[in-house]
């Protein structure tokens, strides 16, 4: 007896809900059956909708990227230092000057004439 006035208590601790079939149908009118994970968008709704805000996401992404503005600082940090580069490499070694006492510069020594 004490079961079934738990079980009786049980069903009507339930909250019961009505909801109508017009409330559960795709928020893009496309005929099938949303789900709240989805924000009410069927799976074939909610896939075009996903790819929609990938494509808007990539796009911003990639407008940033090939701006103008950015494209010509890039361009001009490069020719910079590749001419940095060729400078480098014909820069001149600053050479002694003849009138001054090197190891290299030092005639040999004289052997004695016999």
């Amino acid at each position: 007896m004490e079961e079934d006035k738990r079980g009786e208590e049980d069903e009507n601790k339930k909250v019961k809900m009505q909801i109508k079939a017009n409330d559960l149908l795709c928020v893009n009118g496309c005929g099938f059956y949303g789900t709240p994970q989805w924000e009410n968008r069927c799976s074939k709704c909610w896939r075009a909708h996903q790819n929609e805000v990938k494509r808007c996401q990539d796009f911003a992404k990639n407008k940033s990227l090939l701006s103008f503005d950015q494209f010509q600082e890039r361009r001009k940090s490069t020719t910079e230092s590749k001419s940095r580069g060729i400078k480098n490499l014909f820069k001149t070694s600053p050479i002694p000057e003849s009138g001054t006492s090197s190891p290299t510069a030092t005639s040999p020594s004289r052997t004695p004439t016999r």
